[in-house]
C-alpha cells in the first residue's frame, strides 16, 4: 500500500469528505528529494526530515520518520494545505529554530541524538507553555467567526504534520501500525495485548 491509496481508502471510509484530499494527492506524486517544495528549500526540507526522525526515530524493525520522507510531506502540506497566516507562522518558526541553532553554535545536523531530543523538549516545553491559551481562543472563535483563527506554536505544527505524515505513509500504516488490505466486518472487541501495535485499518 502506499500513501495514494490509503488516502484515498481513508476518503472513501469518510465518505469523500476529507478536506483537501485532492492536495494531499497530488503532493503524494512530489519526488521526496532535497528539491525545493514551495518557499522551502532543499536544505529546509533536509532539516525537516531531521526533526521529524527525531520525534518518530527507528525503532527495532520499523523505519522512522526520515525513511517515510516527512520533510517532504510537511513542506507540501505546508505550501498547498495551509491558510496563509498559517504558512507564514510555520515559516518563521523555523527561522527561528534555525536562530535558535545558531546561538547554540552547533547545527542541528551535527548533534548528538541525545542533544537533539533535548533541544526538542525544551521546545515542546516552550510551545506547550504558548498554547496554553489555543482552547479558549478556539472556543472564542467558534462563536465568533470574524475573530482571528488560533494558531498554535510552529513546534506543535511541526509535531502533528510528523505524526499525520509518518502514519499516513506506507512505512508508517504497514511497519510502525497493523495493515490489512481487505480488514472484512467491522468487530468492535478485537483482542488487544499489551504493546500490540494499532491497527491501520
Amino acid at each position: 500500500m502506499d500513501r495514494r491509496t490509503a488516502i484515498q481508502r481513508v476518503s472513501l471510509i469518510l465518505g469523500g469528505t476529507v478536506v483537501g484530499a485532492q492536495a494531499f494527492l497530488s503532493g503524494c506524486a512530489t519526488n521526496p528529494t532535497t528539491e525545493s517544495i514551495g518557499p522551502f528549500s532543499g536544505e529546509m526540507i533536509a532539516l525537516l526530515d531531521e526533526i521529524a526522525d527525531t520525534i518518530l526515530p527507528d525503532s527495532p524493525g520499523v523505519p522512522g520518520a526520515k525513511a517515510a520522507q516527512v520533510g517532504p510531506f510537511m513542506a507540501m502540506m505546508v505550501t498547498d494545505c495551509y491558510l496563509e497566516k498559517e504558512r507564514q507562522t510555520f515559516l518563521e518558526g523555523l527561522r527561528t529554530f534555525q536562530a535558535k541553532l545558531k546561538e547554540q553554535g552547533t547545527p542541528f545536523l551535527e548533534m548528538m541524538p541525545e542533544q537533539r531530543t533535548q533541544f526538542l523538549n525544551e521546545l515542546d516545553e516552550e510551545a506547550r507553555v504558548a498554547n496554553r491559551s489555543i482552547k479558549e481562543q478556539r472556543q472564542a472563535y467558534a462563536k465568533d467567526r470574524t475573530l482571528n483563527p488560533p494558531i498554535p506554536h510552529y513546534f506543535s505544527m511541526m509535531k502533528q504534520l510528523t505524526i499525520l505524515g509518518y502514519f499516513t505513509s506506507e512505512i508508517g500504516a504497514t511497519q510502525a501500525l497493523r495493515y490489512v488490505e481487505s480488514p472484512g466486518g467491522f468487530d468492535p472487541c478485537a483482542p488487544y495485548e499489551v504493546g500490540d501495535r494499532g491497527w491501520a485499518t
